[in-house]
């Protein structure tokens, strides 16, 4: 590999050092202008003093030696004593281990003894910052910072590091070795293939801290996103590049196995990057390609369809959700509902440009950047690229149609093994799109087995017999109507030999079984339910589109594995007892309570919270009379509960999750509740399925259910 050294260019000036490595003061002799094309380094070393005068360095070799350098473990111990930058500058040899920051130059430097964070990075003289150095360190090269040190609330740093040795490894990049292409082709391209695109840069990404960490670009076929930190820091928006890079698909390390799961093969992008030219323009990126397609339309593409970091036009209701520390814009369809939020690495703030377009109706040309993969399902997540707003209105002739396809398509399925008792509109309005009461209207023509009534002022759709009915329904706004004709198929499950909820959780562990129970509260942070019935209560955890399709209250059978989730032997956990990998063999549906039956009165908060976690005690729930404390923390909050100085934790992610509970918090009220050990804890934390108040009203934690 090619090295070339690179260090202080055009420069002369005179350093006086104190010690191994370290300067006192600085001589006033001014910084020469004059170039020299090879290193003149002269230094003697006392134990009192010694004085180095460079005089332009291009260096190859030992820097670590001709600049009389300390250890990073020792820049460590003198940062460790100074809570303010040192007055002195030390001269540090290191290798760049990462860039995180390509506008001020923070890096981590390592030696064998250590590694130090650079806050900030500056040419020879102190002058250039590093956004403006001709030649940037890159991630390998070795490096000598004449440096001062601090220790910045715990973490021991270079607060200003200038740049006075550097050997370059140039990485060998060959044009030949790349093929010209559309963007449209390099898409399609295998991944690993070196292709060159050229485009328009449409918008660029941030990581935290507002750091440029990739763009997009565009031509007249397709769009990719560019990740690459170095290059990102090169373009505006409106240049048109020519750029090199490999073909890749990215996947969160610690997502790749749920990514496999549902077969997301990752976000569509180029890596490694080269900017062959630029043009430093303003162009606009080309529109001409880009597809029309609702918010809805977008989400509820299937991942295994890569539709990632293409681009398409939209129109969409733009909402701006302020959380205690961050913000996040949603990209929601016209019913303000259906959308996903837009990704940000910098807690909202690079995108604070949509703030002009809060709860407003625009025209959006936007894309999928990636799909956030858990065990449960994954999401698209979005980035805008442009918005304006026109003053969006409506055309009041397609309301009887986006009655249907937003507010009453979804909640009907085409076949039912059970009567689903369901509720449907027959009245709908929306603030966002200015309207009020489009009737909805439902007819059958076979009443025995699929009917409609009213009950307790709610209209309801029963599933009674066997058979099939052809359901039509009509919405009507104005003078304009829309009428759709579905095919409903009745049909009872056939006998199922369904385990008890108690038999369940006395079965093998590993061992695959069928429950019946009813769906009852919900998990906490975890995407699933308690399973209940008269003999016990056992968590269920399943995909999120799966958990879409069922209400609380159903009745069900259910095929899982029996689990014994976060056990570990090692750590001498029990886990919590649960089923996983569960499938839906029946949904009897049906607005159904579910069983206190099995729930255990007779413990205190004082015994639970003595259990050890070597003992399984997730095999029941509890009713306990407690009260319930939120607790703010800078980022997520914490929730308790508690009688007296005895408390639990509660299992909570962000502390959010109790927020239907916040009416009650800090008095004393009956909770029902069951210990969890999800994540291997030394100790139980709980989750809460029910509080009631002193007036006997009744409140279920129904969380993760799709309110429909």
């Amino acid at each position: 590999m090619n090295k070339k050294s690179l260090g202080v260019l055009s420069a002369t000036f005179l350093l006086l050092l104190t010690g191994c490595g370290k300067t006192g003061q600085s001589s006033t002799t001014p910084i020469s202008s004059t170039t020299t094309s090879s290193s003149v380094v002269s230094s003697t070393n006392t134990p009192t003093s010694s004085s180095t005068t460079i005089t332009g360095v291009v260096r190859e070799g030992n820097l670590k030696e001709a600049f009389n350098c300390i250890t990073v473990a020792e820049a460590l111990k003198i940062a460790e004593a100074n809570t303010t930058a040192t007055t002195e500058r030390y001269f540090i040899y290191g290798k760049v281990t990462e860039i995180t920051n390509y506008n001020y130059g923070q890096m981590t430097i390592s030696d064998g003894t250590g590694s130090i964070v650079v806050y900030g990075s500056y040419d020879f003289d102190g002058v250039k910052r590093f956004s403006e150095l001709d030649i940037k360190p890159e991630v390998g090269d070795e490096i000598v910072l004449y440096s001062t040190l601090q220790n910045f609330n715990g973490s021991m740093e270079v607060k200003s590091g200038w740049i006075v040795g550097l050997i370059h490894e140039n990485k060998p990049f060959d044009e030949k070795d790349y093929t010209s292409m559309t963007i449209a082709e390099a898409r399609n391209a295998a991944k690993g293939s070196k292709v060159i695109v050229e485009g328009v840069v449409a918008r660029i990404t941030y990581s935290m801290g507002m750091n440029p960490n990739g763009f997009y670009v565009i031509d007249s076929t397709s769009s990719i996103y560019v990740y690459d930190s170095k290059v990102a820091n090169d373009v505006s928006i409106g240049n048109k590049i020519r750029i090199a890079g490999n073909r890749d698909s990215w996947i969160l390390d610690k997502e790749m196995d749920s990514a496999e799961k549902f077969g997301y093969k990752g976000s569509t992008q180029l890596s490694e990057a080269t900017i062959l030219s630029n043009d430093k323009g303003t162009s606009d990126f080309d529109k001409s390609w880009i597809t029309e397609k609702t918010v809805k339309e977008i989400v509820n593409t299937p991942v295994t369809t890569d539709i990632s970091n293409i681009i398409y036009k939209t129109t969409a209701y733009i909402k701006k959700n302020k959380g205690a520390s961050f913000v996040n814009y949603y990209i929601n369809d016209l019913d303000g509902v259906t959308g996903s939020y837009a990704y940000t690495q910098c807690s909202g703030s690079d995108f604070s440009w949509l703030d002009e377009f809060d709860q407003k109706i625009c025209t959006v040309y936007m894309t999928a950047i990636n799909a956030k993969s858990t065990s449960t399902g994954c999401f698209w997540r979005f980035v805008p690229i442009s918005v304006s707003y026109d003053n969006f209105k409506f055309d009041e002739a397609n309301i009887p149609e986006f009655v249907y396809e937003y507010n009453v398509k979804d909640l009907l399925k085409d076949s039912y093994t059970g009567d689903p008792v369901l509720e449907l509109p027959t009245s709908v309005s929306s603030d966002i799109l200015n309207f009020e009461n489009a009737t909805v209207t439902y007819t059958s023509s076979n009443t025995d087995s699929i009917y409609f009534t009213t009950e307790d002022g709610k209209y309801v759709m029963h599933a009674k017999n066997n058979g099939t009915a052809e359901v039509t329904i009509k919405v009507e706004y104005a003078t304009n109507s829309f009428s759709k004709t579905l095919t409903i198929n009745v049909t009872k499950p056939v006998d199922v030999n369904a385990l008890t909820v108690k038999e369940a959780i006395e079965s093998t562990v590993d061992e695959f079984i069928t429950v019946k129970g009813v769906a009852g509260p919900s998990l906490v942070n975890k995407v699933g339910f308690y399973l209940i019935d008269d003999t016990g209560a056992i968590p269920v955890i399943l995909p999120a589109d799966v958990l879409s399709e069922i209400e609380y209250g159903n009745e069900l059978i259910i095929k899982g594995k029996r689990d014994q989730y976060g056990a570990d032997a090692e750590k001498n956990t029990v886990g919590t007892i649960s089923l996983t990998s569960c499938e839906i063999v029946a949904n009897l549906y049906g607005k159904h309570e579910y069983s206190t039956a099995s729930f255990d009165s007779t413990k205190t908060i004082a015994d639970l919270s003595d259990i050890p976690t070597t003992e399984n005690a997730t095999d029941k729930v509890y009713v306990v009379k407690a009260s319930i404390q939120k607790t703010p923390g800078q980022r997520s909050s914490t929730v308790r509960i508690y009688v007296g100085e005895t408390s639990i934790m509660c299992y909570t992610n962000s502390g959010k999750e109790y927020d239907w509970a916040q009416d009650y918090f800090d008095q004393e009220v009956t909770l029902e509740i069951a210990l969890c050990n999800w994540n291997k804890k030394s100790f139980y934390k709980c989750n809460i399925l029910s509080l009631t108040d002193s007036t006997g009203n009744k409140i279920v934690n129904l969380g993760k259910y799709t309110t429909k």
